[in-house]
């Protein structure tokens, strides 16, 4: 599951809503000011349920990008390769290759992952893609 960025939330709600605080939860609670009308209460929670999907479809991406990456580096460098170049069995050159192949994988999946915790919306975090 996503990191909970509770002072990001609580930012956000408090734009639309006087609040107290907010409860991390789970579930996620809102303690509103006693002058906090309906609407404010609706938006605030409108803020919460926009947030929780963000969540969600940062965890389902982060999810579908490391098996990407996982399929992308395991192709281009198998796990007997590897295991056998960590065991020195092959030359210098072909093991620097297979290294060099793991870091592209693991580096595109770096920047990938970093577009996804960066997105603000359900369809940004969902446009990313895996590149190696």
């Amino acid at each position: 599951m996503a990191v909970l960025d509770i002072a990001a939330l609580h930012a956000r709600i408090a734009a639309v809503c006087p609040i107290v605080g907010v409860s991390a939860g789970p579930p996620i609670r809102i303690d509103y000011e006693s002058d906090a009308t309906d609407e404010e209460r609706t938006a605030a929670q409108a803020v919460v349920v926009a947030y929780d999907d963000v969540a969600a479809a940062r965890d389902i991406t982060l999810a579908r990008l490391r098996a990407a990456a996982s399929a992308w580096i395991y192709a281009a460098a198998p796990e007997h390769k590897q295991r056998n170049a960590a065991l020195g069995l092959y030359s210098e050159a072909e093991a620097q290759a297979i290294r060099d192949a793991v870091a592209a994988g693991r580096a595109a999946y770096a920047t990938a992952e970093a577009a996804v915790l960066a997105a603000q919306t359900v369809a940004e975090v969902e446009a990313v893609t895996y590149g190696a």
